[in-house]
């Protein structure tokens, strides 16, 4: 499959994720009986928002690099997507409370900038080594 098609892809599935973020908090938000949502207490529903933003911003400038800068993001993507939804899911959901808790939304928020940071690094050091 072509790079760019992959690329699309990701960014389909986390417009996807961020859909059903927003629809999800407007009926928490309204409090609508009719909103029949069975996801909204479940844990995956907490992080669907914030990981979807992170893809979409990291996977934008993908388009516009070599396809070389794709495949070493997708590796470390591939690696690093996985080990970031474990690390939420054994967090508790609500932290010890204090100034550092570590409840699965600030972990969630955690994990979302470290995968933006590090993928902007990693992206601009590949996009200048492979420069023509």
């Amino acid at each position: 499959m072509n790079y760019k098609k992959q690329i699309y892809i990701f960014l389909l599935l986390a417009v996807i994720l961020i859909g059903i973020w927003v629809v999800g908090a407007l009926c928490l938000r309204n409090n609508l009986q009719t909103c029949v949502i069975p996801y909204l207490d479940n844990p995956f529903f907490d992080f669907t928002g914030p990981i979807g933003l992170v893809v979409i911003l990291s996977t934008l400038p993908l388009l516009f690099l070599k396809e070389k800068v794709y495949k070493a993001w997708r590796i470390f993507a591939l690696w690093a997507i996985p080990l970031s939804l474990l690390w939420i899911f054994l967090t508790p959901v609500y932290g010890s409370g204090g100034i550092l808790s570590t409840g699965r939304e600030y972990i969630t928020f955690l994990v979302s900038g470290l995968f933006l940071t590090i993928s902007y690094l990693l992206i601009i050091y590949k996009a200048w080594r492979y420069r023509e």
